[in-house]
């Protein structure tokens, strides 16, 4: 990674919402690769204090934004987030990239593909970032396991960021990226959401394809399970969005994800919905 010209410059794109930058990047106001050498140079200065990313795509990360600023010299943008940077939670295959959940068991697994919703996300024009740091077995609001150190919450290394997407929200909050592929199974985006003060989603169940979730035996096409769910981190509510139309939708990986026709809001405020609680 090449060094900043600054000892200590002051940051233009960090903190600055996915949209923002997506923006900028489409007016020709701001460069891909100005934008994420700048996320790599804040990696940098503190992920080991967080640990919140176990994996950073330097190299890959620079080359491809490179090369999304030549498409947008040239009037092609791939999608809505083309030469943004994105951080994807570790459970989640990136070609060639091991996939462990922070287990001695997984730890030699190398993801023979990138799973369908990491697809999703490259032909949307991002930047992967890096792998991010979870539990192990993703079992814990804890951010610790086998392989990888503790993970931190960027407000009170004292604390944990939760989990199990612990080290993406601590990545997100941290500004080290500003938008994070998170997966939920029993609060695993709400609750790091919670500790570290973002916005999470939990999509509706089996709206988002599964293949590419966890580390799988080499003769196991998919991973099923109830109420597993993938789900996006940010800092604000638009860049959710952004992200969750991405991942959501069919896949013929996943017989069990239906067609859904999905419908803009009609109603304005928050007095105009009702919401269905169940006790029992």
């Amino acid at each position: 990674m090449k060094q900043s010209n600054q000892e200590n410059p002051v940051p233009q794109y960090v903190y600055r919402p996915a949209f923002e930058l997506a923006r900028l990047i489409r007016d020709g106001r701001a460069a891909s690769a100005d934008i994420v050498q700048e996320h790599l140079d804040h990696i940098r200065a503190r992920n080991g204090e967080l640990n919140a990313f176990v994996d950073v795509f330097e190299e890959e990360a620079l080359a491809v934004a490179a090369e999304r600023d030549r498409q947008a010299r040239a009037g092609t943008f791939l999608g809505p987030l083309h030469g943004v940077p994105v951080s994807i939670k570790e459970q989640f295959w990136i070609q060639g990239k091991r996939s462990t959940i922070n287990t001695k068991m997984h730890r030699d697994f190398v993801a023979p593909e990138d799973a369908v919703i990491v697809d999703r996300i490259r032909r949307s024009g991002a930047v992967i970032l890096g792998h991010t740091n979870v539990p192990r077995f993703l079992l814990d609001y804890q951010v610790w396991g086998d392989l990888y150190p503790e993970g931190k919450n960027p407000y009170n290394t004292e604390c944990t960021p939760g989990g199990s997407t612990g080290g993406g929200a601590a990545a997100v909050a941290a500004g080290f990226s500003p938008l994070e592929l998170g997966g939920d199974l029993g609060g695993s985006v709400r609750n790091p959401s919670n500790f570290c003060g973002l916005y999470g989603l939990k999509p509706t169940e089996k709206t988002v394809p599964l293949h590419g979730n966890v580390p799988l035996p080499s003769n196991a096409r998919t991973f099923i399970v109830h109420m597993a769910q993938a789900g996006p981190l940010a800092r604000t509510p638009e860049d959710v969005g952004i992200l969750w139309k991405i991942i959501v939708g069919p896949h013929e990986s996943d017989p069990d994800t239906p067609r859904i026709e999905w419908r803009t809001p009609t109603k304005t405020s928050l007095s105009q919905y009702r919401i269905a609680w169940v006790d029992g």
